[in-house]
């Protein structure tokens, strides 16, 4: 059923696409951002406390040094700075960092059918997980080559209140490049870049 109605939603776009009238211009797609940004605003109040209570409870599984309850305040406050200051692509990566959507093996695990390595792509050591990339020696030395030095999960989720709001765009862009590195590794482990080699590419790519 799920597959159908995937299919369905499929040839409704591809219908709805054929009947566009042409390229559009600059002007156009910023009428059509504003519009949708309106929809979204509107919509708000409906969406926004399951929003919240997901995020609690995704966050809840790290150990953080903020209290509780201010740690949704925090990651919606976050979002709003990267919505204006980062690719769609670097907020995209920041939202599923918080609501621990990566694929890593310790989040993956229970499907068997796939081969994932047990173990972290950079440093070979300790598990495929968020909660060690915020400790791994070779993403902190990654962080401190690019000036933004961190000593806790708070501030690899860019949650901290010492980098808010002037280094969020910075912390953000950095965390994209573990997430695209560490996909990288993971599905073409026999690549010529190093571990360190890709991270610097990965993040050369995502802040431009």
């Amino acid at each position: 059923m799920a597959s159908k109605r995937f299919v369905i939603n499929v040839h409704n776009a591809c219908t709805q696409f054929d009947q566009l009238p042409g390229p559009l211009s600059s002007s156009a797609l910023e009428g059509d951002q504003k519009q949708i940004k309106g929809i979204l605003e509107r919509l708000k109040p409906s969406y926004l406390p399951k929003l919240r209570e997901d995020l609690r409870k995704r966050l809840s599984r790290f150990k953080f040094q903020i209290h509780e309850g201010h740690l949704v305040d925090r990651a919606l406050r976050r979002t709003d700075v990267l919505a204006s200051s980062v690719p769609p692509a670097v907020l995209a990566v920041y939202i599923r960092t918080l609501l621990n959507g990566w694929p890593t093996f310790r989040r993956m695990r229970s499907l068997a059918s796939l081969s994932l390595s047990p173990s972290c792509p950079f440093c070979k050591k300790f598990e495929d997980s968020i909660e060690h990339f915020a400790y791994c020696p070779i993403i902190r030395a990654h962080y401190r080559g690019n000036h933004c030095a961190f000593s806790c999960i708070d501030q690899f989720f860019a949650l901290d209140d010492l980098s808010y709001p002037e280094d969020t765009p910075k912390l953000a862009c950095l965390l994209s490049s573990v997430f695209l590195a560490r996909n990288a590794l993971i599905h073409n482990p026999s690549t010529h870049f190093t571990p360190q080699g890709l991270l610097v590419a990965m993040y050369s790519y995502v802040y431009r």
